[in-house]
């Protein structure tokens, strides 16, 4: 233990009948435990932490720790996934690694940069696997990785250009769903590209990850973030509704500019049957699951207004509604605030399912 000095120390007072010692001291700036000690002869408790710091030697992975459940028939173990990428300048693979809390039990290298990933139950693998956002120079893919197969399947998504004079395209993902959203017994992972300063391309994808293929993929401008993408649970007319976050870099689309906030309703086909302006300000937007399968609770700052009166916008307002699956509004209150998120409890214990909002001010 080191202090500012021995002076500062108050009071030090040795016990040696019942091997045990406290200590009182002051402006503490360092302190060394030895974790061979034995705890029950310590006045503390210990748990040990262990971290890694690469500083900037690493690109990283968002969510890089993740608990993996591999609900295979018959196991009930539980590992975690650590995804770190190579040490930049150098010609190393970046790595997957299945671990335990005590020791590391496979390792899968692959020569890409990974972004982000998520899991999705696999049908052919009988397990959980991982589907992860990854580059490598100028191309994105997503990569189809089953744990403990020493092999991956790469899904190639979209070539991008250097816009911002860098010399390097580097793109930007989000994977806000994985659901058997269209019910056909494989779960899809819908993953957002989306470059930002480098602009294009901006894409939606759906993914069949099993046959390693595309089913569909539609240009979304404005980028479409974690949580904002959700299932309408419709079996006979399976859509996805979603929010998007208007970035303002100038790129627009068919359906979309990244100037504005968007509620969008799309089919099985990747086509967008529904379309509305929600917020011309950043962050004036937010999708959550209600209390009935098949509706939903929509923070806007605009009312629903359509592409083409988008030249005649009113005051922003911020307002809660809730919609049906068709984009129907059932019912709008008045927030006053900006809305960063939503969930729903029955922490009264009444029975009653209520709605708790975060927001901010400024």
């Amino acid at each position: 233990m080191s202090t500012r000095g021995f002076c500062r120390i108050i009071q030090s007072i040795a016990i040696i009948i019942g091997l045990s010692y406290t200590v009182w001291a002051s402006d503490v700036e360092n302190l060394d435990i030895d974790f061979t000690s034995n705890p029950r002869l310590l006045p503390y408790q210990m748990t040990s932490l262990r971290h890694t710091d690469w500083g900037m030697s690493r690109l990283g992975v968002r969510n890089e720790m993740q608990v993996y459940y591999p609900q295979r028939p018959g196991s009930d173990s539980v590992l975690i996934v650590h995804v770190f990428n190579r040490r930049q300048n150098l010609a190393n693979p970046a790595i997957v690694s299945y671990n335990t809390l005590e020791r590391v039990l496979d390792h899968d290298p692959i020569y890409v940069t990974f972004f982000t990933y998520t899991f999705y139950h696999d049908s052919r693998a009988g397990e959980r696997a991982i589907a992860a956002a990854c580059y490598r120079n100028d191309s994105a893919f997503v990569a189809r990785i089953i744990p403990g197969e020493d092999q991956y399947d790469l899904i190639f998504l979209a070539t991008g250009t250097d816009h911002n004079g860098d010399d390097e395209w580097t793109p930007g993902f989000s994977m806000p769903l994985v659901e058997d959203y269209d019910y056909d017994g494989r779960e899809e992972v819908f993953v957002y590209l989306g470059p930002g300063r480098d602009l294009e391309p901006r894409v939606l994808y759906c993914l069949d990850m099993e046959d390693q293929r595309i089913e569909w993929s539609l240009p979304v401008a404005p980028h479409v973030n974690a949580k904002d993408l959700l299932s309408c649970r419709d079996s006979i007319n399976p859509e996805v509704v979603f929010t998007c976050y208007n970035v303002w870099n100038g790129v627009s689309d068919e359906n979309f500019s990244d100037h504005y906030c968007y509620l969008a309703r799309v089919n099985n086909r990747g086509e967008v049957v529904y379309n509305r302006i929600i917020s011309e300000e950043h962050g004036g937007r937010g999708l959550w699951p209600a209390e009935v399968e098949g509706q939903f609770y929509l923070f806007h700052a605009l009312p629903l207004i359509s592409s083409e009166d988008s030249l005649f916008l009113p005051p922003s307002r911020y307002q809660l509604s809730k919609i049906d699956r068709d984009c129907a509004l059932l019912k709008t209150i008045d927030v006053g605030h900006k809305m960063i998120d939503l969930w729903l409890s029955d922490y009264q214990q009444d029975g009653t399912l209520d709605v708790y909002t975060l927001y901010s001010n400024g």
